[in-house]
């Protein structure tokens, strides 16, 4: 990942709103990976609130589009976004015991979730918009 910029022009879905919104996820990953947890584990909690409270917001403006244009696969695309809802709610609980390992397994992890949702989810979903 390059700061706030998407790593790759593969994960752009051509939707404005959702593309700017996943821009803005990366930008909280990458403040979490930069950030100093070891010595303010409190900037880190505040970034997992951050992110969990993004990945809310973001989860329900994507869904209300899909559900908006009919996508045929919006209760699936739910139910992977409620998964990695309840995961970063693992992660806010789990921060209060070892915030210094948490913080590099939940980025990395994150990451990888986030490009490989957007390019095998969220650009076949999101098609339906563009129609």
């Amino acid at each position: 990942m390059t700061g706030t910029q998407f790593p790759t022009q593969s994960l752009y879905t051509g939707v404005g709103l959702i593309d700017s919104q996943h821009q803005t996820f990366l930008t909280i990953l990458d403040k979490i990976k930069k950030s100093d947890y070891r010595n303010n584990p409190e900037e880190l909690a505040m970034l997992v609130d951050e992110l969990h409270l993004y990945t809310m917001y973001h989860f329900e403006c994507e869904e209300n589009l899909l559900e908006e244009h009919g996508s045929p696969n919006l209760e699936e695309h739910r139910e992977k976004h409620q998964t990695l809802i309840d995961l970063i709610e693992e992660y806010r609980l789990d921060n209060m015991s070892d915030s210094c390992l948490l913080a590099d397994a939940m980025s990395n992890f994150l990451e990888k979730w986030l490009f490989e949702h957007i390019i095998n989810t969220d650009k076949e979903d999101l098609k339906v918009i563009k129609k």
